[in-house]
């Protein structure tokens, strides 16, 4: 993966949309720390996508 990569972050609605979770709950996990990879860019909540990414294929691991 290269650094360029790495750097991509994705809205609270484009994680929605990814995971099915409301942004109502995006939030707060994303406040209570169960979310990785957070960040505020522009006063706007984001997530660093390769973060959301691994989070999301652990959450599979260990629901298989």
């Amino acid at each position: 993966m290269s650094l360029l990569e790495s750097r991509r972050y994705l809205t609270v609605e484009q994680v929605s949309a990814l995971t099915s979770l409301s942004p109502r709950t995006l939030y707060r996990w994303a406040e209570e720390g169960k979310i990785p990879g957070k960040a505020k860019l522009g006063g706007r909540l984001v997530f660093r996508e390769s973060a959301i990414q691994q989070w999301l294929d652990e959450a599979e691991q260990r629901s298989a």
